[in-house]
């Protein structure tokens, strides 16, 4: 408010410092008056002298020639005087003016460069508060766009810049936010079975916290170049579908759909399934702990009612202690979760409340 005082007071500076320099221009025409008018005097009174000087000659030849008195000499000579007199004054007054009109137009001059100042103070009273505005945006934490604060980065009396160095104390951040509506997979694909993703195809994703949830999505990016470490390929995937399960940094499973195209074999990774067809069967993950070994057997105790059947199964990978079911089960089938050693295949059990 300070700086915004100063800056409306040199703009009232600048406009005094004009009204100055209108009232001296308006003085300098004055003054340039007077002085066309003592000149007008000046030449009446010398036109009055020659007038005068004339008659004085006239009067004294009269006067020699006996034809005037003396007297008329006298009022001859006295009207000359006078006249010189006049011309004296009218060239004083002519000075005087000549004067007015130089002071007159070295205060246009000051003024004008007055009004220089006052607009370079009007610039730096601007500068001011361009500065103090900056400062005061400053005091203000602004996100870059609309979205969730998922972290709370710094605590109350931390120093926050964005221009950590390392071996700062001070954070980069206040908080951190996520746009959800931009979340997007983040896939490891292995180089041997990158040849079945192409930019724009289609793709679905599994979360790991709900398998049974399906999530369209389409191949937005393939990056450029392959981590040599791990021989995978990052791709991305939009998807299509987004709603509120959907969380950052959840374990996801990728399944690239192509209605015909190269098998990716069997060192597809976690991170990224193999193509198949857009009908493929619904995933099915259980449990770890509901596998069971009977007779060299793997399967689970199936409910069928109150009765637990043991039911053989052929799996797949294991991820986050889920088995990817294969063949065996079917969605819907209820099963016995860390079944005990003495469970045998048509005992009854009671399912827990």
């Amino acid at each position: 408010q300070r700086a915004q005082a100063e800056l409306a007071s040199a703009r009232s500076n600048v406009q005094r410092t004009e009204a100055s320099l209108a009232l001296a221009a308006v003085r300098v025409e004055q003054r340039r008056r007077m002085r066309a008018a003592a000149d007008a005097s000046l030449a009446e009174s010398n036109a009055s002298v020659a007038l005068a000087s004339t008659r004085l000659t006239r009067a004294q030849d009269l006067a020699a020639s006996g034809v005037r008195a003396q007297d008329a000499v006298d009022e001859a000579v006295a009207l000359r005087d006078q006249a010189t007199a006049q011309v004296a004054a009218a060239q004083a007054r002519l000075d005087a003016a000549v004067v007015d009109v130089t002071d007159a137009e070295r205060q246009v001059a000051v003024s004008g460069a007055d009004i220089d100042v006052a607009q370079a103070q009007v610039s730096v009273a601007a500068a001011g508060v361009a500065q103090a505005q900056a400062t005061l945006d400053k005091t203000e934490v602004r996100a870059p766009f609309d979205g969730v604060v998922v972290l709370k980065d710094a605590e109350v009396g931390e120093v926050v810049s964005p221009n950590v160095q390392g071996g700062g104390n001070g954070r980069g951040a206040v908080c951190t936010m996520v746009d959800f509506a931009s979340l997007e997979v983040q896939a490891e694909v292995p180089e041997t079975t990158l040849a079945a993703v192409t930019v724009g195809a289609s793709a679905e994703a599994f979360l790991d916290a709900y398998p049974e949830r399906r999530y369209r999505g389409r191949v937005d990016r393939v990056w450029p170049t392959a981590n040599r470490q791990k021989a995978t390929v990052e791709v991305r995937v939009k998807l299509l579908d987004p709603d509120a399960m959907l969380r950052p940094e959840m374990g996801v499973r990728v399944v690239f759909l192509a209605s015909d195209g190269p098998n990716p074999g069997p060192n597809a990774g976690p991170d990224a399934a193999a193509a198949k067809p857009r009908d493929a069967a619904p995933q099915i993950l259980i449990p770890e702990g509901a596998l069971v070994e009977i007779d060299g057997k793997r399967g689970v105790f199936a409910l069928e009612r109150d009765v637990a059947r043991f039911v053989a199964i052929e799996i797949g990978e294991r991820k986050n202690a889920r088995v990817e079911v294969k063949r065996g089960l079917k969605p819907g089938d209820r099963l016995v979760l860390d079944p005990p050693n003495q469970l045998q295949n048509g005992d009854r059990v009671r399912v827990a409340e």
